[in-house]
């Protein structure tokens, strides 16, 4: 006796394939089947709506020559809708697969498409293989494309990538995507010796740690920052050249007037240099994660005196894996005075006291405390130095906590929670742009 179709298999096919959208994975992981090619194998039916659905094989991933067949038969049965590329070639490449030969034989046919890329991450571990793949598109022009990723894992000096890079020319691959890249709004490079097209570009994100000298000079970055018609969001990871700032700290030598989000990460004096020597009028958020070394060159600044406010909008604060001693703290306080809602990491001293935090919580405007990643969370001692900080601070409306402190902080006694609201930090609670962009899963990340 027959059994009859499932309930799901009476659905029209443009319902099942909806379905079948919604479900699909963003990103392909090695030695796992495709949830695509799942679906393709459960039934006849379901088969024929999945290779009928271009839109579910859009994600072209290759990770090795193995993978090519796989990504070849993708891009027949995608058809001609936009395709996010992944090529996630660091394993290949760390395996010593990866050549000139292996590039032009296994990637051109790829390269040949990018008219139709929507998002291209690349990511290889020998910096020369970058080079090598770029120079597929170095006149190509994607039209669609609005996201681009270029990681590299290791790093080569100057004479290992030679004929691409020769000194005093940082750039000599500055029309990698010269065609141009019209709907390009997000970057993210590393490294940073190919610059394309940024006019179009609201995100940028630079990452130049780990080049060993210094990538990049003053001049060449205000060259960049100066490309995007309406920079909204940077992130700069990594040193600048020391030579070439200049000498004048009383005003900013170029005004980013649209830039509403920045992240400063760096080990040197770049970070601080770059908040004395660039404007923000508008910026709401900052992530911090400088070394403390060079705090007094900011003070040493006509813009930081206590009658100044460089930035009048600022509202989110993060201090990433700081030294938080009052000392570092009483500064940046008075160099970023404006923060309602300020988050610390690693916020705990040894001591369990909160007794150096005292220039923060004594932040003219603070209103929400988020406290992430601190040490012994289950102490009661810390929970009852939490309470005394905020004794007569009237001003704090609520505490953030990771979800073991917090659920501890609400057992412990009623005095922390009749003061201020206790919650667990998140995105919706810390709606700053850094948190809230770390948490969405997009066919590029890592």
């Amino acid at each position: 006796m027959d059994q009859p179709d499932p309930r799901i298999n009476t659905l029209p096919p443009e319902v099942l394939s909806t379905i079948f959208l919604l479900l699909r994975q963003i990103r392909r992981y090695p030695q796992l089947l495709p949830f695509q090619v799942k679906l393709s194998h459960v039934c006849q039916h379901w088969r024929q709506v999945a290779v009928s659905t271009p839109q579910l094989w859009s994600s072209i991933t290759l990770f090795s020559a193995g993978s090519q067949p796989c990504a070849y038969e993708w891009l027949k049965r995608s058809r001609t809708v936009p395709l996010d590329v992944r090529l996630d070639l660091y394993s290949a490449d760390y395996r010593g697969e990866l050549n000139p030969a292996w590039i032009e034989d296994n990637l051109s046919r790829i390269a040949h498409i990018v008219d139709r890329f929507q998002n291209l991450f690349l990511i290889t571990f020998q910096e020369v293989n970058v080079y090598h793949i770029l120079q597929l598109f170095q006149q190509a022009k994607a039209p669609l494309l609005e996201r681009l990723r270029v990681h590299i894992g290791n790093h080569e000096h100057l004479q290992e990538l030679h004929p691409f890079i020769t000194p005093n020319h940082d750039f000599t691959l500055s029309t990698t995507f010269g065609g141009g890249l019209p709907k390009l709004t997000f970057t993210e490079l590393k490294p940073l010796r190919c610059i394309p097209p940024l006019t179009s570009i609201t995100a940028l994100h630079l990452n130049f740690v780990g080049g060993q000298p210094a990538v990049l000079s003053f001049n060449q970055l205000v060259e960049i920052l100066r490309m995007p018609q309406s920079l909204v969001t940077l992130s700069l990871r990594g040193s600048v050249a020391t030579d070439g700032w200049p000498l004048q700290r009383d005003r900013p030598s170029i005004t980013l007037p649209e830039l509403r989000n920045l992240e400063l990460s760096s080990n040197g004096a770049t970070g601080v240099r770059f908040i004395i020597f660039f404007g923000a009028p508008n910026l709401e958020s900052l992530r911090w994660h400088v070394n403390s070394d060079n705090y007094h060159l900011l003070l040493e600044s006509p813009q930081f005196q206590p009658d100044a406010n460089k930035f009048p909008k600022l509202r989110y604060l993060t201090l990433v894996a700081q030294p938080l001693t009052p000392y570092h703290l009483e500064r940046l306080m008075r160099v970023f005075p404006t923060p309602t809602h300020i988050l610390c990491t690693h916020s705990l001293t040894p001591r369990l006291t909160f007794k150096h935090l005292d220039p923060l919580l004594d932040a003219p405007r603070l209103e929400v405390l988020a406290l992430q990643r601190m040490f012994e969370p289950r102490s009661g001692a810390a929970a009852q130095a939490l309470q005394n900080a905020l004794t007569g601070r009237q001003r704090i409306k609520k505490i953030l906590v990771d979800t073991e402190l917090l659920a501890y902080l609400k057992s412990y006694g009623p005095g922390i929670t009749s003061m201020v609201d206790l919650d667990e930090i998140n995105k919706h609670t810390f709606p700053d742009y850094w948190r809230i962009s770390r948490s969405l899963d997009t066919p590029d990340r890592l």
